[in-house]
């Protein structure tokens, strides 16, 4: 329901939203439905996560083990399984389903309507946004896969997933993942289990020749590949190829990425275990048919797109801080005329969180992006969030949003926005 802004339409939204609180909080005080993989090795959900999604330095090691106990000393994907025969292991289906649900009971934003040239204030009540169907796990030793499929309103989103192989020829130097992956997944900062859920930085949704081509993606977006990484100590390193938006390549040009990880590891015995500095490049040739059909003389316009990243990670104790800085160019960034239009940006992204304990999860979000056109760099967002998190449940979390916009750009009008959201797992 959209309405503009009104003392009782917020009054209503405000009540609705604390008896919708109030109700869950009271028939969840007894639930115990867990994420499948807590299920299986019958842990919590704070075994892999803080406040999911976001994942603890033992999740990271736990995901890139191939869903595996990365301090076991052998790999444990054919236990707790039933042994068929000599070449076959199945898992209890409950072991490997999951489901996500999300939505935003209120939410305000200021100036977002146009009624008669008029901006007012948008409030939305009882927002259903998604839930979606996961599934995933090992499906033998070294072996697992994951696929994420999501309902929101009537569109199906078919999102990520892959088929993955690990500690291959024995060594955790050697593993490859293929399907639909993030060129970030190992990043100190991916933008993917962020801590903060339910918004993506938008300097992560800049997309090469700025959203005009084919193939134009935001650098940390699913994206059909075939992705190696391997590690040793405290170094990771991976590597990626893509096509494009699509696994059929649509014109003949290919993406290419690697990054570099460094991590403070479990065997130095640091207060700032888990902490880590990653760099990272990108480069491919996104393009654009400008004709009306594709005829022998259409004209079909290309451009280099190049992404960086710097990126860090400090975990320690209860303190959770990520940070980047991104920058690239795209040799052409209209896609619409033979000559070529740059396009360059750059900005930055952090977020901070404080565990206080098991019930409350605090933090704020910065983030600044300038783009430039060909006129020079402007700001385009530049805003604080700071949020709270109540988890009534490890496996559910409700949390409250405030988007402040100080982006002080000439002729740009500020638009703040404040909402509730709620989140379980199961």
């Amino acid at each position: 329901m959209h309405t503009s802004r009104t003392a009782p339409a917020a009054g209503a939204g405000l009540l609705a939203t604390f008896i919708f609180l109030s109700s869950t909080f009271l028939i969840t005080h007894d639930a115990n439905a867990l994420s499948q993989w807590a299920r299986k090795y019958k842990t919590s959900c704070f075994t892999c996560h803080t406040a999911f999604p976001r994942l603890n330095y033992y999740g990271e090691r736990f995901l890139w083990n191939g869903y595996q106990d990365p301090d076991n000393e052998q790999p444990d994907g054919d236990l707790m399984k039933k042994v068929i025969n000599n070449e076959l292991v199945l898992d209890d289906v409950t072991n490997l389903l999951g489901f996500r649900l999300n939505l935003t009971p209120f939410r305000l934003r200021e100036k977002a309507l146009n009624l008669g040239g008029d901006e007012k204030d948008q409030i939305t009540i009882g927002g259903p946004d998604w839930i979606q169907f996961f599934v995933g796990g090992s499906i033998f030793k070294n072996a697992a896969f994951f696929m994420e499929l999501e309902f929101a309103g009537e569109t199906v989103h078919y999102n990520w997933w892959h088929l993955s192989y690990h500690n291959m020829f024995g060594t955790p130097a050697v593993n490859f993942q293929l399907g639909n992956v993030s060129a970030l997944e190992f990043s100190a900062q991916t933008d993917r289990l962020r801590i903060f859920p339910n918004y993506s930085s938008p300097l992560y949704a800049v997309k090469t020749s700025n959203g005009t081509g084919d193939d134009s993606l935001g650098i940390s977006q699913a994206r059909p590949a075939i992705q190696y990484y391997g590690y040793a100590g405290p170094a990771l390193w991976w590597a990626g190829v893509s096509s494009g938006k699509t696994a059929a390549d649509v014109n003949d040009k290919m993406f290419y990425w690697g990054g570099l990880r460094y991590t403070v590891t479990e065997d130095m015995e640091s207060a700032i275990e888990g902490s880590s500095v990653t760099l990272w490049a990108f480069q491919g040739e996104d393009g654009k048919n400008t004709a009306a059909s594709d005829t022998v003389s259409a004209s079909y316009l290309t451009s280099t797109s190049k992404r960086y990243q710097a990126a860090g990670n400090l975990r320690w104790r209860d303190i959770d801080v990520i940070g980047s800085y991104v920058w690239g160019d795209d040799e052409d960034g209209k896609l619409s005329t033979s000559a070529n239009d740059k396009f360059e940006f750059k900005g930055y992204s952090f977020q901070a969180a404080w565990q206080i304990n098991k019930m409350w999860y605090t933090g704020v979000m910065y983030d600044k992006v300038e783009k430039d056109t060909g006129s020079g760099f402007t700001v385009s967002d530049h805003q604080v969030i700071p949020q709270i998190s109540f988890l009534p449940k490890e496996n559910m979390r409700l949390g409250f949003y405030v988007k402040l916009d100080i982006n002080d750009e000439t002729g740009h009008t500020k638009k703040n926005d404040y909402w509730v959201n709620f989140r379980v797992m199961f």
